[in-house]
């Protein structure tokens, strides 16, 4: 259970140590419009991690395995979970696997996140939404109000 504020991906960013996120100086999510969306301030329970079953899977399959009371949280979402779980216990999320979002690049790519390990959190998108990968899932939350 986390609470979300407005913040936005590059906010966050700018809050917190370069070296949380990998390639951050000239990333390609720098100029991205989902990474410049503000949210409202609120409270989420994000799944810790890659929604069950949902690993080498496509994108198709993966969304068909959340439930009603589910969503797939966007890219702001899961990785301000992720940076304030790591800064209030060193643990690392998502560390050897990657999870989908709702969050989509301006060509209309899926965006996921992960492999958060020393060289910081990967941000990347998948533009073939049938792409299956042993190291890839879906991020999964409970909706508000559920």
């Amino acid at each position: 259970l986390v609470l979300v504020t407005s913040l936005s991906i590059l906010d966050i960013h700018g809050k917190v140590e370069r070296s949380l996120f990998y390639n951050h100086e000239d990333a390609w999510w720098n100029k991205q419009s989902f990474a410049k969306e503000h949210g409202e301030m609120n409270w989420q329970l994000v799944l810790k991690t890659p929604m069950d079953n949902s690993i080498s899977k496509s994108g198709q399959e993966q969304r068909a395995l959340i439930g009603k009371d589910d969503e797939i949280p966007s890219a702001r979402v899961v990785i301000y979970a992720i940076i304030i779980d790591y800064l209030t216990t060193g643990e690392r999320l998502f560390e050897h696997v990657y999870v989908r979002t709702s969050s989509m690049d301006c060509a209309g790519c899926r965006v996921y996140v992960g492999s958060f390990d020393s060289k910081g959190l990967y941000i990347s998108f998948d533009d073939w939404d049938e792409f299956c990968c042993g190291d890839l899932g879906v991020a999964s939350a409970k909706k508000i109000g559920s």
